[in-house]
């Protein structure tokens, strides 16, 4: 009977040895993931500037074009 609660022992220990190593791995993971997200989101913060940027310049080239072609045609 001993013998068979040692091998059980031994085989829970095993188990849980898995189970930490494979938690670390997840970790190590998600840690890579965070950075690799941070990075992506400054880059797409830095596009959405630039976007909104550009739209501004188009918004007012817009309105310039449109007063420029009013003006005309009021002549």
């Amino acid at each position: 009977m001993n013998k068979n609660i040692n091998k059980h022992r031994e085989q829970v220990i095993s188990a849980l040895a898995e189970l930490k190593s494979d938690t670390e791995h997840i970790k190590e993971t998600m840690e890579k993931n965070e950075k690799w997200l941070n990075q992506i989101n400054g880059r797409v913060r830095k596009t959405e500037e630039e976007v909104s940027f550009i739209k501004g310049i188009g918004s007012v080239v817009g309105v310039l074009f449109g007063a420029s072609i009013g003006w005309l045609f009021r002549r």
